[in-house]
């Protein structure tokens, strides 16, 4: 009967074989070949739990004969995908303790991964983290399935990728009205009647990467799937542009991660030259708006397992990631990585319940650090479809960012006819003169936002051609980052002009520089270079603490210091001149520190 059933398995006649089996079972039921035949009529039409069944069965009748060692593995591999890891890690070490075939490399190899899978969930699972899940509800999910959603640094714009009934994926934004999400819609201009979806949005919100995959009169590719860009002007996004060439290849693209200024895209990619097939990839922009070549990010993000759906956190340091790669629940888990200086430190899996057994694949972390957001499946009651829903909840304890970020965002105007104009913005670590950001005024609006990492203290540039530039100071070495509303009004060059100079100090009652005023004293340069027919007055002025000479003749040293570093790089001695006002010429009264520290400063005029 054994024969016969084999036959018809051979011949691909699984009902036959299924019920010469059955048939044969009833008369011995611990026949363990039998049951191995019929698991496999299973497996050959797809029915995994009756194979199963017959495995268990296996193991009940036959456990001990090594002939059928290799069912252990194969149970283990059915409970560590249902997340029962106990018992996986049961079948596995019955599997390396039964295993005699040498030619099972593979298979022993496997069988480890899945007690030390095993293990660490156990431990994971009795370390839950403390976190409560909260849907958008049905206005912002609407449809049967939402997910990778990306929120503005501001978090007043969230935007999301969804599927119809007829499987077609489209973008969508929403708009935060005070205390609930507006209803969803969806971003005509980026969509087609074909497949749009994982996209990235630069922390202002204008700028957005997003993937599609179909080959159109209007939108070509260069392989399966590729990366397109679009950017916002006067509140209305641009004709959607294939990102071309070195970003896009011949192989597949996809899952964008803009840095908050729109300038570092990470992506996946299953091109040549990684680590595993799927890995994470990484192109920089350069102020032409050129993309260089991208580099795979490596190991330790990396691995020989698929790598997906990279998230770069506004502050341009912690990057959180899928992957099957990393020790994990045994699928896709959610993973953070921290940057030293320049390199990604040794991924951290964010743990229990947040990653199960399920897949998890994105997750989006607010700028400010508080709140998380992330798409999770939900089967419905009355019928058992699955559907995905964006959810929110607060970042708990074990989750904390390193470095959270606020933000300034407002208006540039000219300072004369009061209508906004575009200008640069660029933000500077003061302590390594590091760019942090740098980001670009809307041409129509003027509108801007820039994120500020804390823990340091910045320098803000605002710079126009024709214009004096304007500078900033963020000090936030010992406070929260908050958000913060600046409009920002540029003179334009002409005689009797001035402005502050914020971000130029000394130390205590000297005219010695410190460090962190090389990057103001650098931008200075850089003007009088540009505008090589201004002549300037560099004036230094106290707060009225102390006596009134020495205030003055500090006051003229700092001035002259200031001078004399222009000197040095470059900018002619007859084009400026130094003269220290002391005490004399206060900003605001005297009457707090806060406003004497605004009265010590230096200045530059147009003369």
């Amino acid at each position: 009967m054994l024969k016969k059933a084999e036959a018809y398995v051979k011949s691909r006649q699984t009902l036959e074989a299924e019920k010469e089996l059955q048939k044969l079972l009833s008369m011995e039921p611990d026949y363990g070949e039998a049951h191995y035949l019929l698991a496999y009529t299973y497996m050959m039409t797809r029915r995994d739990h009756q194979a199963r069944k017959e495995y268990e069965e296996i193991i009940r009748c036959c456990g001990e004969d090594i002939r059928f060692s290799s069912v252990y593995f194969t149970l283990a591999q059915y409970e560590i995908r249902d997340g029962h890891y106990e018992k996986a890690k049961e079948y596995a070490e019955n599997f390396l303790a039964k295993n005699k075939d040498p030619r099972t490399k593979r298979e022993i190899n496997a069988a480890n991964k899945i007690i030390r899978i095993s293990d660490f969930a156990i431990d994971a699972k009795q370390h839950p983290l403390d976190i409560v899940t909260h849907s958008l509800g049905d206005t912002v999910n609407q449809l049967e399935q939402q997910y990778f959603p990306v929120i503005t640094a501001d978090n007043e714009t969230l935007f999301f990728t969804a599927r119809n009934a007829m499987d077609d994926e489209n973008l969508y934004e929403c708009s935060w009205q005070g205390d609930h999400w507006s209803e969803p819609t969806e971003i005509k201009v980026l969509n087609t009647p074909y497949n749009e979806g994982t996209c990235s949005i630069s922390a202002d919100g204008k700028t957005i990467i997003f993937t599609s995959c179909e080959r159109t009169r209007e939108r070509d590719s260069y392989g399966s799937c590729d990366l397109f860009i679009s950017r916002k002007i006067g509140g209305e996004w641009g004709k959607p542009q294939n990102m071309g060439l070195p970003v896009n290849s011949r192989y597949w693209e996809s899952q964008p991660a803009l840095s908050a200024d729109g300038r570092k895209l990470y992506f996946v990619s299953d091109r040549p030259g990684g680590v595993g097939r799927k890995d994470i990839w990484v192109s920089t922009m350069d102020f032409d708006g050129n993309w260089s070549k991208p580099d795979n990010v490596g190991k330790p993000i990396n691995t020989e397992g698929d790598d997906l759906s990279p998230f770069l956190h506004a502050n341009g340091k912690t990057m959180y990631f899928a992957s099957a790669g990393h020790l994990g629940f045994g699928g896709l888990d959610l993973f953070i990585s921290e940057m030293d200086s320049t390199t990604w430190g040794e991924p951290k899996n964010l743990g229990y319940p947040l990653n199960d057994q399920q897949e998890q694949v994105s997750l989006y972390i607010t700028a400010d650090g508080k709140k998380a957001y992330y798409s999770k499946e939900v089967a419905r009651q009355e019928d058992g479809i699955t559907r995905s829903h964006i959810t929110v909840f607060d970042l708990p304890s074990g989750m904390e960012l390193s470095t959270p970020t606020g933000f300034v965002k407002g208006t540039v105007y000219d300072a004369k006819t009061k209508q906004p104009i575009k200008a640069y913005l660029e933000l500077k670590e003061l302590s390594s003169d590091e760019l942090v950001s740098a980001v670009f005024s809307d041409p129509k609006h003027g509108d801007y936002l820039t994120v500020i990492p804390r823990g340091k203290q910045y320098g803000m540039y605002v710079s126009r051609p024709g214009y004096l530039f304007k500078t900033l100071s963020f000090d936030y070495r010992s406070q929260d980052t908050e958000g913060l509303e600046m409009d920002i009004y540029l003179d334009p060059i002409e005689k009797g002009k001035s402005i502050t100079l914020n971000n130029i100090f000394f130390e205590h009652d000297s005219y010695a520089l410190l460090d962190e005023s090389k990057s103001e004293l650098d931008h200075v340069v850089n003007f009088l270079k540009r505008n090589s027919d201004l002549n300037i007055e560099i004036s230094g002025h106290t707060d009225n603490t102390g006596d009134k000479n020495h205030n003055k003749q500090l006051s003229m040293k700092r001035a002259e210091t200031v001078v004399n570093y222009l000197k040095e790089h470059g900018i002619p001695a007859e084009r400026m001149k130094s003269i220290g006002y002391g005490e004399s010429k206060p900003l605001v009264p005297n009457d707090s520190e806060e406003h004497r520290a605004k009265n010590r400063r230096i200045e530059f005029s147009v003369i």
